[in-house]
């Protein structure tokens, strides 16, 4: 809660927030995360997004869209043809229509299972 100078009464921080200096801010998320894109506690970070040791919501690697820190991906972005590697990074799905190469096949990874494609790669 804070003091409102222009009514003299407590009112109530904002969603999430367990200590501010007014309804526009906040000092301290307790332990909820800092979501510094729209500046705003939140319980969970967005999709794509993962917490630091400070409990700040940080972006995962490019194509990820749930990681435990940057460069640790659990789970890929699969509408935008990524799929998770062994190496648990994001990898753009390849695509070959070459008759040469259809017999070709090679592995992508999704939460640590490994899938034949079907698809061929260069």
């Amino acid at each position: 809660m804070y003091g409102d100078d222009s009514t003299g009464k407590l009112e109530n921080c904002p969603l999430n927030c367990l200590k501010c200096k007014d309804a526009d801010s906040c000092e301290d998320c307790g332990k909820n995360k800092w979501d510094s894109k729209n500046e705003v506690c939140v319980e969970n970070c967005d999709e794509g997004m993962y917490y630091d040791e400070m409990n700040f919501c940080k972006n995962c690697m490019r194509g990820c869209i749930k990681c435990k820190v940057f460069d640790t991906c659990l789970v890929c972005d699969k509408s935008k043809f990524y799929a998770l590697t062994s190496s648990y990074t994001c990898e753009k799905k390849k695509h070959d229509k070459d008759e040469d190469n259809k017999d070709k096949n090679y592995r992508w990874y999704d939460n640590n299972k490994a899938h034949d494609t079907g698809l061929t790669r260069k």
